[in-house]
């Protein structure tokens, strides 16, 4: 707000001929201006700082500084995976004895009903005879590093993975940001590019999505008739909810300045946020659908409580759905903290979605 302030002064002073000594002010020409900065301060506070806010929350939203030199998966020389993150990265790459095509081998590109080139990364089982196939979706922020240990118990246990990169993240083209909204195109473009590789889809279906992730997956979960399995971390029952929640604790913002800025953000990327209910979509999900639903139990940008009135809202009868808090660990480390308990409740799952083909 400051900085617009001092802008609209700066342009004042320069129009008025800045430091040149052949122009003269007219007289009160300060005293006036600081009177209209006054009078302007609610559009500033209002209107172009929210508008400002909004533009960069729907065009400058990507993947974080740290990750955005991740390449994709790589094997040590037993062809064991080995998972990556943001303090391996400061090192590079690891160093494996694959060769640079078979890295590159697992790299692909696909694009979405809209035309945006998409990247992901497969990685088959290792015997070539799947228990499962998995499309893997990361969070806000993030890439499919983010999804790598995920992916690497699924692989572990006879599946073959897919691990992509939603629009704005890894390398992925932009697109205005929708907070999952229209990225279920890139989970649905993801089952599509499944379809059509050899053989097409080969073993049952499962969707995996943490966060803002989790919110695209379940979006797109409806309209995927293959679709056998869902496995969410930190699954939100509303978007708008969860976008105060988070703008007021991280930032501070009070709700209604929040309201604004994300009506700013609605309007630069076309899109309604109340429109994001995934809670509606779980309502709606099959009665034979097997599901895994992941909770922290100290994550303040989606609570436990929210955690399971989105597994409550799940028609399907206990054990077909599972409900999992792990207390103590914050939003999106579940898997970092309890990496044993994590494999097991996949296992369970998966022979939950072979007993219900």
């Amino acid at each position: 707000m400051l900085v617009i302030v001092l802008a609209a002064f700066l342009l004042a002073w320069i129009m008025q001929g800045g430091l040149s000594k052949k122009r003269r002010r007219a007289p009160g020409f300060w005293k006036k201006l600081f009177v209209r900065q006054l009078i302007l301060l609610p559009v500033y506070a209002f209107v172009v700082l929210p508008g400002i806010l909004g533009f960069l929350g729907s065009k400058v939203v990507g993947t974080r500084s740290d990750e955005r030199a991740y390449l994709g998966p790589v094997f040590d020389e037993n062809g064991t995976w080995i998972c990556q993150d943001r303090q391996s990265l400061e090192n590079g790459t690891p160093k494996t004895p694959e060769s640079v095509d078979a890295i590159a081998k697992r790299v692909v590109h696909f694009t979405n009903t809209e035309g945006r080139k998409l990247r992901a990364f497969f990685v088959p089982c290792r015997d070539d005879k799947p228990t499962a196939v998995v499309v893997l979706v990361h969070g806000l922020f993030r890439n499919a590093m983010e999804v790598e240990p995920i992916a690497a118990m699924f692989r572990n246990l006879d599946s073959d993975v897919l691990l992509i990169e939603l629009s704005n993240h890894g390398g992925s083209e932009h697109h205005a940001f929708t907070f999952g909204y229209k990225e279920q195109d890139d989970v649905l473009a993801a089952v599509e590019y499944l379809r059509g590789r050899p053989g097409g889809i080969r073993a049952p279906l499962i969707l995996f999505g943490v966060s803002m992730g989790g919110v695209a997956a379940a979006l797109a979960a409806p309209k995927i008739k293959e679709l056998r399995g869902l496995v969410l971390e930190a699954p939100m029952t509303n978007m708008l909810e969860t976008a105060h929640r988070q703008l007021k604790r991280a930032v501070g913002l009070p709700g209604f300045f929040t309201s604004i800025v994300l009506w700013h953000l609605e309007l630069w990327s076309d899109f309604d946020m109340g429109d994001i209910r995934p809670i509606d979509v779980f309502k709606s999900l099959p009665e034979t659908l097997p599901s895994l639903f992941v909770g922290a139990g100290d994550d303040y940008r989606v609570p436990p409580d929210v955690v399971r009135e989105c597994f409550a809202a799940l028609p399907a009868p206990e054990p077909r759905k599972v409900l999992w808090i792990e207390e103590g660990s914050k939003h999106g480390q579940v898997s970092n903290d309890k990496p044993e308990v994590y494999r097991e409740h996949l296992r369970a799952l998966l022979q939950r979605v072979t007993l219900s083909k």
